[in-house]
């Protein structure tokens, strides 16, 4: 069951300002604080003589949690991979820019917030067997206006549906690893931007938000025993990777795919008087020196 939008606050987000895009949540956190520091050079709490205290850094790094639609998944991949190409099959390959977006949020009670020019750190896609595709996202901003009072009137996505991990290697869902199906309970996918959080160079804000590297992984767990050639591969053998999301609804696909995925060697683990499993945790590289090194394809009708 997708999460439904919240009663006691509203999530805005958009290329441009105001805000033209409605995200529903199951958590959300705006991430600011303000680090302050006294004369003496002590951290702590506030200082009662307020001529002895000074703010010397203010941090902008917002989180929050989805189960996202189909129009609200296209939303997310294109901020946190790139932007994407086509319609209604949406192609999304990664992008050495950061993509921007401004977030405006307004809870029930307490003080608004608008967030212009942030960037997603780490974009986190996971499901299990059974369950919509679950979303986290880690982001990075330079400062805020909470001075805002103007939330625009915007429309939440009810049509397109989520996407649900109904079986990975039955009808209308497969995984497969160098063209072996596999059925794991369920599988994650990371986009991780590296983000520089430290670009605090004479400013009171983070100056820049830069991008310093980019990897992805894929991770899942597996019996053992059915599983050998996979998780004792090693960094020397590279596998293709496929995953399938189907909407149940529609019908649609959400398509993962990897040309060359790396599994360092693992042990398994054995819970007494359970069936050995072994968390594979694969990382993504480009195929020879070519191509990108994963391709999200998303299908909205």
């Amino acid at each position: 069951m997708a999460s439904s939008r919240s009663k006691l606050a509203k999530l805005g987000v958009g290329t441009a300002d105001p805000v033209d895009t409605l995200l529903r949540f199951a958590d959300f956190d705006p991430g600011i604080r303000k680090e302050l520091r006294t004369v003496e050079g002590t951290y702590g709490s506030f200082y009662k003589d307020t001529n002895l205290v000074r703010e010397v850094r203010r941090t902008v790094f917002p989180t929050g949690s989805f189960e996202p639609t189909a129009a609200e998944l296209q939303y997310l991949l294109g901020w946190g991979v790139g932007a994407g190409t086509g319609s209604p099959l949406v192609t999304y390959v990664p992008q050495v820019a950061v993509e921007s977006r401004n977030i405006y949020w307004k809870p029930e009670s307490g003080e608004q917030y608008f967030l212009p020019g942030v960037g997603v750190d780490t974009l986190t896609i996971s499901a299990s067997v059974g369950e919509p595709v679950a979303v986290s996202a880690e982001f990075v901003g330079t400062t805020y206006d909470d001075t805002r009072t103007n939330f625009p009137s915007l429309t939440p996505d009810v049509t397109t549906f989520p996407f649900v991990l109904s079986d990975l290697t039955a009808t209308g869902g497969a995984f497969t690893t160098g063209g072996t199906t596999r059925q794991p309970n369920g599988v994650t996918i990371r986009v991780a931007n590296h983000i520089d959080r430290g670009r605090f160079l004479d400013s009171l804000t983070l100056t820049r938000v830069q991008k310093l590297d980019q990897d992805f992984t894929i991770s899942f767990d597996v019996p053992s025993g059915d599983n050998v050639g996979v998780w004792e591969s090693g960094l020397a053998t590279s596998v293709a990777l496929a995953a399938t999301f189907v909407n149940i609804n529609t019908g649609a696909g959400f398509l993962v795919t990897a040309p060359a995925v790396h599994f360092p060697s693992q042990s398994a683990r054995h819970a007494r008087g359970g069936e050995g499993m072994v968390t594979i945790d694969g990382a993504c590289y480009r195929s020879g020196g070519a191509g990108v090194p994963i391709t999200f394809q998303l299908h909205l009708t």
